[in-house]
């Protein structure tokens, strides 16, 4: 049965991601916000750059790669297109994970 478990683990992120569209990352993210030209003029200053206006979906906040340790109650299973270049801090292009 521990084999099966580990097997589960190891292999959630592996189905998560399919279940994203072509390009998108699954990522677990404390909490996402609209990518509103505001938010994102803020986000993009706290960061001390400057963030594209024109990016559809929201903003994922502190996010991590989705795994079995991701807790659905703390946190949004998001799939994003733009997860690369902000250390975990923002992910851009998010949308909720397609349900299975």
């Amino acid at each position: 049965m521990r084999s099966f478990a580990i097997l589960f683990a190891l292999a959630l992120p592996f189905f998560a991601n399919a279940q994203c569209a072509d390009g998108a990352t699954a990522l677990c993210c404390f909490d996402s916000q609209p990518a509103t030209v505001d938010n994102l003029t803020q986000l993009g200053t706290l960061q001390n750059t400057t963030l594209p206006t024109d990016i559809p979906g929201d903003v994922g906040l502190l996010c991590a790669a989705l795994d079995a340790t991701c807790d659905t109650t703390l946190s949004q299973q998001l799939c994003c297109t733009s997860a690369d270049g902000f250390d975990g801090v923002l992910a851009l292009g998010c949308s909720a994970l397609p349900s299975s």
